[in-house]
């Protein structure tokens, strides 16, 4: 009977994490384009006219909400001793600095995708992460790979480099959007992985770290540079929207720690490549985006085969530890 019981929990508690897993890559998926898709709508024309700039208000809103949603929590939780010492800790502060910067650079990116139209790209650079992980874990920390992992490398390199060669011969722009998201979110799980603090608490400093940055980007946006800002002149809609970013950087990067400590690691591994395919489908299907040259697709064709291979060879993997 014991034995039962406690088969019966761990499969309880299986289910619970699959479910904070589906809300945490749905919502990734998801909620948060459909989010920075609906700004864009109810955002006055002047404002969405320039793309950077309007890049540049939503990823500041989203650091100072984040910052603040993220102190209530610790407030309610308890947690404001870890984030003292984790701010008092030298080696911890400088990991989560860095962490600012390399997240700083993942959100604008996303974010200016979105402004262009061209949220499948993001979904590109989000499937090439995993094997920019793998492959930084063999050239940093040593780490050996398996030969499927090798020619799952292979072929996403393969398609990166087929993306910039066409994107050189046809006179546009270099792959920047599935490269700066794969890299920054790379290195970003590279050295977040070194740091013992939670989430919340994690989230909490590197969100403090750059609000002085974010606010200062306000100020000087509305007085010196005399730019069209949608907070709050553009209208309650627009100004809650742009409140509500904090919750919904914050919320599904919760569910997600509380996935990670109920499920194993390789049904996380197997459910990040949710977020990406909702945004690839959701940006070709919903949004009706296209390459701007259709000998791309050869590229994201040699991408997707790359992350086929991995997670083939993820299940044969899964499959010889079960028996």
């Amino acid at each position: 009977m014991p034995d039962a019981t406690s088969a019966s929990s761990s499969a309880a508690t299986a289910r619970v994490g699959l479910l904070y897993g589906l809300v945490a890559y749905g919502w990734w998926a998801f909620l948060f384009p459909l989010h920075v898709r609906a700004l864009g709508l109810v955002a006055p024309a002047d404002v969405t006219a320039a793309p950077v700039a309007w890049s540049l208000e939503i990823l500041a809103h989203r650091i100072v909400w984040s910052l603040l949603f993220c102190l209530a929590l610790c407030r309610w939780r308890g947690s404001f001793g870890q984030l003292f010492a984790a701010i008092r800790d030298r080696r911890t502060l400088l990991r989560l600095t860095t962490c600012a910067l390399l997240v700083t650079v993942n959100w604008v990116v996303f974010i200016l995708a979105m402004a262009r139209g061209e949220l499948y790209r993001a979904g590109i650079g989000y499937f090439v992460t995993p094997v920019v992980q793998i492959l930084l874990g063999t050239l940093l920390l040593g780490e050996r790979l398996r030969p499927g992992q090798w020619y799952a490398v292979g072929f996403a390199i393969a398609g990166m480099i087929a993306l910039l060669a066409i994107a050189v011969v046809v006179g546009g722009e270099v792959p920047w959007i599935e490269a700066g998201l794969a890299l920054s979110f790379g290195f970003y799980g590279l050295v977040r992985r070194g740091v013992k603090v939670g989430p919340v608490v994690g989230l909490a400093v590197e969100t403090g770290l750059l609000t002085p940055f974010a606010l200062t980007w306000l100020v000087l946006a509305s007085t010196v540079y005399s730019l069209p800002l949608a907070f709050p002149a553009g209208g309650a809609a627009v100004s809650w929207l742009l409140v509500l970013t904090g919750i919904s950087t914050a919320a599904p990067m919760l569910c997600f720690a509380a996935a990670a400590i109920r499920l194993p690691l390789s049904t996380i591994g197997f459910l990040q490549f949710l977020a990406p395919t909702g945004q690839v489908l959701l940006g070709l299907v919903a949004y009706g985006e296209r390459p701007a040259d259709p000998r791309l697709w050869w590229g994201y064709a040699l991408i997707w085969a790359g992350v086929l291979i991995l997670l083939t060879d993820g299940v044969r993997r899964q499959l010889r530890r079960q028996r």
